[in-house]
């Protein structure tokens, strides 16, 4: 009845008042449509996220805080690292998930980056981590992580029982970057923040966030922990 009549008022503004509905009923935020448009605002090139710089392909950064810092929208990607290290390898269908690699590899990344582009990019640091970390958590069990995979809400035990279905497959945990919605950072929506792959900080190793293979219990204590191999998303220090 409720919802009869507001069909009612809207046709009246907008055909004898000429004013255009404000809303539309029919779409839902949050819906799969929802996430795909939201994701179109994100920069490609030939269906690669990222800017073209000449001819490299670079991560695009987002401003979180008004004269603060710049924020990678996606983790960087295998078709971003791949710029940097033609050697590097990768399914033609993996170019948008993201490069899983060494610190040192990382490292020499963003050192290559700042010569090409003439900016100082880095990795977050200490507090900026732990405040990722905490905002990652809130959502990590509904990305790409174990309990996704599961498809239902698991428990330790379950993970134990579940090992030697997670060994028998033998396809991409990784998905394409931006697969689930974004979490928002400062003015900025970051994507992948709670999953798909973890992402390092500082200069010791350690990473934030959770990767695709990593049970997440709400309930513990869930630190940051150092990893040989994980994702990383750029920083860069801004003055608007």
């Amino acid at each position: 009845q409720l919802r009869k009549m507001n069909e009612e008022i809207a046709w009246i503004d907008t055909y004898l008042f000429g004013k255009a509905p404000d809303k539309n009923e029919a779409f839902k935020e949050g819906s799969p449509l929802a996430l795909a448009l939201k994701k179109q605002s994100a920069k490609q090139d030939n269906g690669l996220y990222g800017e073209r710089t000449g001819k490299i392909l670079v991560p695009e950064l987002i401003p979180a805080y008004p004269d603060s810092i710049a924020i990678g929208r996606f983790e960087v990607t295998n078709a971003q690292f791949q710029s940097f290290d033609p050697n590097y390898q990768f399914p033609v269908t993996a170019a948008n998930q993201p490069a899983v690699v060494t610190l040192s590899q990382a490292k020499y990344y963003i050192l290559w980056l700042d010569k090409q582009t003439g900016k100082s990019y880095r990795l977050p640091v200490g507090e900026e981590a732990e405040a990722l970390h905490k905002k990652a958590l809130s959502v990590a069990a509904k990305e790409n992580t174990l309990n996704y995979w599961a498809g239902y809400e698991i428990t330790p035990e379950d993970v134990a029982k579940l090992e030697p279905k997670l060994e028998s497959f033998t396809g991409s945990w990784y998905m394409e970057a931006g697969s689930f919605p974004p979490v928002k950072i400062g003015k900025a929506e970051l994507y992948d923040l709670g999953g798909n792959a973890a992402e390092f900080y500082g200069r010791e190793g350690m990473t934030y966030g959770f990767d695709v293979h990593d049970y997440v219990d709400a309930k513990a204590e869930n630190k940051t922990i150092k990893r040989a191999k994980a994702g990383f998303r750029l920083v860069l220090d801004i003055k608007e």
